[in-house]
């Protein structure tokens, strides 16, 4: 065995080898689909690389012991009780996410019957009704059957 002070020369290759090994985790982890810092944060500090399937079940916590159930949420604070519903899972529906999805419908309704079939991915994704109220007002050629069919519809597209 050397007892002797590593030298310069060793001191570098020393952290030339370290480097290559903390690539060749973070590689490795990539690979295992993962995050080492995240899983250094749940763990405090112990390092833990999480399989797809331990994190999918929510990492170590989950791994170890079954979480109890979570006992119903009740109306949130603070939200207006007229229009909320709670769901048997404990999620309560808030006046203003209501609203926001019978908008929704509406304009998916409104599409409907302008264009005479069912919105697809695209136009649910976007609003429709929004789309068609910057593209007329940006004054790009219509097609006149297009634009009789938008009066007859009510549409605001001004």
């Amino acid at each position: 065995v050397c007892s002797k002070k590593p030298n310069d020369r060793q001191k570098r290759v020393a952290n030339i080898l370290e480097f290559v090994l903390q690539g060749i985790v973070r590689i490795l982890a990539q690979d295992k689909d993962l995050c080492a810092y995240e899983n250094i944060m749940h763990t405090g500090g112990k390092v833990h690389l999480f399989t797809q399937e331990e994190r999918s079940r929510g990492g170590m916590a989950t791994a170890e012991l079954p979480r109890a159930p979570r006992p119903p949420r009740g109306p949130r604070v603070g939200s207006a009780p007229s229009g909320d519903r709670t769901f048997p899972s404990g999620w309560v529906e808030t006046d203003g996410q209501m609203a926001k999805w019978e908008n929704h419908l509406r304009e998916v309704l409104e599409f409907r019957r302008v264009k005479g079939h069912w919105p697809t991915q695209r136009y649910v994704c976007g609003s429709w009704l929004a789309n068609q109220r910057h593209y007329y007002r940006s004054g790009s050629s219509i097609n006149p059957r297009r634009l009789r069919r938008l009066r007859e519809s009510g549409v605001p597209y001004e």
